[in-house]
């Protein structure tokens, strides 16, 4: 004798399932969104590396340099000597594009093909040669170099500072320029306060005298 038919239904899922079910889920999009993350930075990686292998696989474009090496610069006509070194290492989009830190030798890769070569085997840079002293005291001794207090001549070198690509000196001499706008206006004030003083008590021993008389 056959058992009775009984209609199958779906069991609805519990709260704990739907839940776990979410997690999973949320787990899955984290786990793609790591994934892309890390095929953009290979990709950008892979672009620089074929990038600086297509320089150095000329070697008339490059120059391998220890970074005690002198460096002869020619800025405007006046003319610098300083260490690779010191030109490497700084953060500087414009001379980055001249010299970089090689990772594996720790020398310094000279990119002949980007630099103007001013005859005499020094680095020609088209820019004003006296405000570049401090743009280079800076490269070497960063915050502790000792900048001017002429505002005029602090948006000069901050203006230098812009094209070289150097922000954090950029940003240093914003902050220097808004110390010394902060110190006239306070100046300004006590001095408009001293004159209120004097003229107050030149009043008064001008009202005195008259009262004596």
């Amino acid at each position: 004798m056959s058992r009775p038919h009984r209609s199958q239904e779906r069991s609805r899922p519990s709260p704990q399932t739907h839940h776990q079910h979410q997690n999973h889920q949320s787990q899955q999009l984290n786990t793609l969104n790591t994934h892309h993350s890390r095929i953009s930075r290979d990709s950008r990686d892979l672009r620089d590396f074929r990038f600086e292998t297509s320089e150095l696989a000329d070697p008339v474009s490059y120059t391998l340099h220890h970074a005690s090496e002198l460096l002869h610069l020619n800025v405007g006509g006046t003319r610098y000597t300083t260490l690779y070194e010191t030109i490497a290492r700084v953060q500087s989009t414009f001379f980055n594009h001249y010299c970089k830190i090689d990772a594996r030798s720790g020398k310094v890769v000279r990119f002949n093909s980007h630099i103007i070569d001013d005859g005499t085997g020094a680095i020609f840079i088209n820019r004003d040669g006296s405000l570049f002293a401090y743009i280079l005291q800076y490269m070497r001794d960063g915050r502790q170099a000792v900048l001017p207090k002429d505002q005029g001549l602090l948006r000069q070198i901050q203006r230098e500072a812009q094209y070289y690509g150097i922000e954090s000196l950029r940003k240093l001499i914003s902050d220097i320029l808004n110390d010394l706008h902060n110190d006239h206006e306070r100046s300004e004030t006590l001095e408009n306060i001293h004159a209120q003083v004097k003229q107050i008590a030149h009043s008064l021993a001008f009202s005195s005298f008259n009262n004596r008389i």
